[in-house]
């Protein structure tokens, strides 16, 4: 190639490290003719003044253009000063941070990068057509990821080392059971079958992202990857480790001494309660809840979903000696104590037991005929059923509930109590897109 006799060289660069902004500089300066100095001279499309963004210097060939300008000769219209400016940049970010919660994991990083299309240090071409600097039209449907640098696009943190093994450490003490079409297994035994590809366990989500013109020829990138915390158990249904908001559970049982409420506190410390709630927290990334989760959790698709536990009482106890006890009440984050299929049953007169209420799932029906009927010559064999130590001639109603505490397996003379799921709750705790991070929640009282 010729050499361009009409701009020449004056001296040797000017060489800056500078760590701190994440590039080094180099400028250079030159004297130029007159005429080349002129609009023609800067854009001729042959030999322009004005090399293109990202040019290479010929002796520091890590050093690529960024800025450039001409500076008028005092009192010569003959000759002129260009200045060109190089800038040796980095291909990984040049500063880093983390901020971490029990459930988010957020990954933030800087980048200077080249404006302008470079496969290494800038744009790629496609990325490069929509930089604002550069788009002919501005979609508004985009946003900054989608014309992000080659550098910022290379540098995607990989998928994070985790699993469901903390589903074991639950710390209760009937093991927590769920069961899947009509089977019942162990709910760790379960989690640690869940497929982590499925649930997308440990992957990153587009966070913020932001970009500055921060000097001629540069762009400063501010971006930042969520994740999630790993799974983990907490005291009560609080959602947080340590949080201080927790809803009680009461645990409700009904027998011939009459109405039983236990609390299932929700802390680690202070006064110890009777029953002890915790809740399994994990989480899934995928635009909709997988069927693996959704069979454990309930809820489905793209909304999430969950279920709060209640018990409903609804019944009249009618004494025989006269006057009768309604119980007439609705329990919020309730739950019946043990899924049985025994009738109910109180003590007779007579001695025995006499059926008084007749278990299904999920109700507690009072059906039968009353016992005795006043004017009657006729005493059951048995006598009455006992109440609180008073002979009772009927019950009405029924106990309705949406979940029980505890299962009881029985294999020949030994019965077994697992404790079950009595509620659930489902809620996205972060987005990009149709990406979802989303928070499940799953709670034992045992």
């Amino acid at each position: 190639m010729a050499q361009d006799l009409t701009i020449r060289l004056l001296g040797r660069p000017k060489v800056t490290r500078d760590s701190q902004a994440g590039f080094n500089t180099l400028v250079r300066r030159y004297v130029a003719q007159g005429p080349r100095a002129s609009k023609v001279g800067i854009e001729d499309a042959n030999n322009p003044l004005f090399l293109p963004v990202g040019t290479t210097d010929e002796e520091f060939s890590d050093y690529k253009l960024v800025n450039q300008s001409i500076e008028p000769a005092q009192g010569s219209m003959d000759r002129a000063y260009v200045n060109r400016s190089y800038v040796d940049l980095r291909e990984r970010w040049v500063s880093e941070s983390v901020t971490q919660t029990p459930d988010l994991f957020k990954l933030n990083r800087k980048f200077v990068v080249l404006r302008g299309q470079d496969d290494v240090h800038g744009y790629s071409a496609a990325a490069w057509a929509k930089h604002p600097s550069n788009a002919a039209v501005k979609n508004p449907s985009e946003d900054a990821w989608d014309y992000a640098p080659v550098p910022v696009t290379n540098s995607q943190p990989t998928t994070r080392n985790m699993s469901f093994n903390s589903a074991a450490a639950d710390g209760l003490t009937y093991t927590p059971h769920v069961s899947i079409a009509g089977t019942s297994q162990t709910f760790a035994t379960y989690m640690q079958g869940v497929s982590v590809a499925e649930t997308g366990l440990g992957n990153w989500l587009r966070g913020k992202a932001s970009v500055q013109m921060a000097a001629p020829g540069i762009d400063v990138w501010d971006v930042e990857w969520v994740t999630h915390g790993e799974p983990y158990w907490t005291f009560g249904t609080t959602s947080q480790r340590g949080g201080s908001s927790s809803k009680t559970m009461t645990v409700v049982d009904f027998d011939h001494r009459g109405l039983k409420l236990s609390s299932g506190g929700g802390s680690s410390g202070g006064a110890s309660n009777l029953v002890k709630t915790k809740t399994y927290n994990f989480f899934v990334v995928a635009d909709e809840i997988p069927d693996s989760v959704a069979k454990v959790a309930g809820g489905s698709g793209a909304l999430g979903g969950g279920v709060m536990p209640s018990v409903k009482l609804d019944f009249t106890v009618s004494f025989y000696e006269g006057g009768t006890a309604s119980y007439t009440q609705f329990i919020k984050n309730g739950v019946w104590n043990i899924n049985t299929t025994q009738h109910l049953s109180f003590p007779g007169q007579a001695g025995g037991d006499i059926k008084v209420g007749e278990k299904d799932p999920y109700i507690l029906k009072f059906d039968y005929e009353p016992w005795y009927v006043r004017g009657d010559d006729v005493m059951p064999i048995t006598g009455l059923p006992m109440f609180q130590g008073r002979p009772i001639n009927h019950i009405g109603g029924q106990i309705t509930w949406t979940a029980t505490q505890l299962s009881a397996y029985t294999n020949g003379t030994t019965q077994t109590f697992v404790s079950n799921a009595v509620s659930t709750k489902i809620s996205p705790v972060f987005n990009y897109g149709l990406q979802k991070i989303w928070k499940v929640q799953i709670t034992y009282v045992g």
